[in-house]
């Protein structure tokens, strides 16, 4: 009894049926960083001085040496920073659970707002758990300083986060960015901190809306100077729980609105997005391109080397049941899902009881959902059923404009309420929205779509990632490729290891595209047109488009220092090669060769 309360979380209907981190590691009682908008209050008690759990770990340990390949992931932790005190060495109660991970090959997702360049001893034992391939970060940055004083009183500030952040990736750790919680009002403040997450080499995005309280809502916008009314909420729960003030978050075209603008944001970078608890959306499919079996929204797979038991939840049951065309039963999902590798209860022969007993029991919580009622009303709050604007992000006043282009206050403290030029997206079949809408030439498409000759595709893909190493170093390239059509060059450039951008404004091309590319996590589809894309990193580019376009896609990497191949036609414009960089003839075609 003693494990299955320490190391699994309670089963509820958002938990059990969306979430694959069942498995948890909480070494205190309490959390000292005092956030004003915690979830954990609700579970653990308010906030006070942390008390470290000295016999933990070795319940851990006796745990740890039962498991069996492949093994389940730990979060580290839930309910309160792992990282803690705020101040000096951290509590040797952290390091002994590492030491046990590592010596039994136990993989880990550490969750924190904490620096662990502070603690030597520490940081080691991250660098080996990475070295691994036994550990994700992931760093929580929600907004800048100047709203983390207010709602994270005792957090490090967020430029030490920041720096510990571009130091661990410097030191190959895998690190993924939690912007969370996402709170109405802040929307600049939440994009600003996934840029600067990227822009220090975070592997992923996660975002995670708000949920509180009426008065928890009300002290915290107090704090932040604004109304908490001038926004739209709706209930959290799918039925009201005896005891316990009902919960709120924000509506539903306001949460895919900010996630569908961390989402491009991060495809922008070569990155992935996903969003916690929240994804499972008929309207986006867009935000679920993480998606395959075996792989969840913690997106430990950008960090893990060995498979992990992945329990199945509605992403899978979605899944399935859109493969077969209609609803599958409970014993029907089961049989799928059991068949195609994920973590049933009734197939973790060899592991620890109680382990089976975490999974069967979120698994019967999983199973009333889909029997029951509570299925259509779960996917209900997670579509969006409102018309735009209602309970969206609402504009009250007119933007600034600046140079002619509009632009919106990026001060929450003088703003009550933001809006983003990134929200303004069409509703179509966005497979990933990058944030900017469709912009057509009088003269209609830039390029007619012609597939590139797959006598030729090799040749270009060698020069295209000998180019990509000479500029990437050790990193992984970033490749985007503009008119892609239906993902022939795009999926070959993925299967050699490269960040892939496949850019297509057809949107029957991009469906295309998109189930071809959807299997292979360095790979990404993006509906959008040259005129209006804007990457901020990439390392080498290939089309196969008209004069006229080849001048747009070097407008658009202009500055990044990306080299460009353009099959058969020259940039338009350049008569005198000023751009050109070299020609190459390879058969009866012509290679050209330009550096942005």
């Amino acid at each position: 009894m003693v494990e299955w309360l320490e190391f699994v979380i309670k089963p509820s209907n958002y938990i059990s049926s969306l979430c694959y981190s069942i498995l948890r590691l909480e070494p205190f009682t309490t959390c000292s960083y005092g956030c004003v908008y915690c979830y954990a209050r609700w579970y653990r008690g308010p906030h006070g001085k942390s008390q470290a759990k000295p016999w933990l770990p070795k319940l851990f340990e006796k745990l740890a040496q039962r498991l069996r390949e492949p093994k389940p992931f730990f979060r580290l932790a839930t309910l309160s920073d792992p990282l803690q005190p705020p101040r000096g060495p951290f509590h040797p109660v952290i390091k002994r659970l590492l030491r046990i991970a590592l010596r039994h090959k136990v993989p880990i997702v550490l969750n924190t707002k904490g620096d662990p360049r502070r603690d030597p001893e520490l940081e080691s034992l991250l660098l080996a758990l990475a070295d691994h391939g036994l550990l994700i970060v992931q760093l929580t940055i929600p907004y800048s300083s100047r709203v983390a004083v207010l709602l994270e009183p005792g957090a490090p500030p967020v430029e030490a986060r920041l720096e510990a952040l571009e130091h661990l990736v410097g030191h190959r750790v895998p690190v993924v960015v939690r912007v969370q919680p996402l709170i109405p009002g802040l929307e600049e403040e939440h994009l600003w901190a996934a840029e600067e997450a990227l822009e220090r080499g975070a592997r992923g995005v996660i975002g995670e809306p708000l949920r509180e309280t009426r008065e928890g809502l009300e002290r915290l916008y107090k704090l932040l100077g604004m109304d908490w009314r001038r926004w739209n909420w709706e209930p959290y729960q799918l039925g009201e729980e005896p005891g316990r003030e009902p919960l709120l978050h924000p509506t539903s075209p306001w949460r895919l609105q900010m996630h569908t603008a961390l989402a491009a944001l991060a495809a922008r970078y070569g990155a992935v997005y996903s969003a916690c608890k929240d994804t499972l959306r008929p309207d986006a499919p867009g935000l679920t391109r993480w998606y395959q079996p075996g792989k969840t929204c913690c997106l430990e797979w950008l960090g893990f080397r060995r498979p992990v038991a992945v329990r199945p939840t509605l992403h899978e049951y979605h899944y399935l049941s859109s493969a077969r065309g209609e609803s599958l039963s409970w014993t029907e999902f089961m049989d799928k899902a059991c068949g195609i590798g994920l973590a049933c209860s009734g197939s973790l022969e060899g592991q620890p009881s109680w382990i089976r007993k975490a999974y069967r029991v979120h698994e019967n919580k999983l199973r009333r959902i889909v029997e029951g009622g509570a299925l259509q009303k779960l996917l209900g709050k997670l579509a969006d059923t409102e018309q735009p604007g209602g309970g969206g992000m609402t504009r009250d006043r007119p933007p600034t404009r600046k140079g002619g282009e509009e632009r919106f206050p990026t001060d929450p403290m003088e703003s009550d309420e933001l809006v983003l030029d990134e929200l303004e997206l069409g509703r179509t079949i966005q497979l990933l929205y990058d944030a900017f809408a469709s912009i057509m030439d009088a003269a209609g498409s830039l390029s007619p779509y012609v597939p590139t000759s797959s006598d030729i595709v090799d040749t270009i893909l060698d020069l295209v990632e000998a180019m990509a190493a000479a500029r990437a170093g050790n990193r992984q390239p970033i490749y985007y490729e503009p008119g892609c059509g239906t993902a022939t060059v795009a999926a070959k450039a993925a299967e050699r290891g490269m960040h892939t951008i496949c850019l297509e404004l057809d949107e029957t091309l991009a469906v295309e595209a998109h189930r071809r590319l959807r299997d292979n996590p360095l790979a990404h589809t993006v509906v959008s047109d040259l005129a209006v894309f804007r990457p901020r990193r990439a390392d080498t580019a290939y089309a196969y488009l008209l004069p006229r376009a080849v001048a747009k896609l070097l407008e658009a990497l202009k500055g990044l220092g990306a080299s460009i191949i353009s099959l058969d036609y020259p940039a338009e414009n350049d008569p005198d090669k000023v751009l050109e960089l070299a020609t190459i003839q390879i058969d009866n075609r012509r290679l050209h060769i330009y550096k942005a």
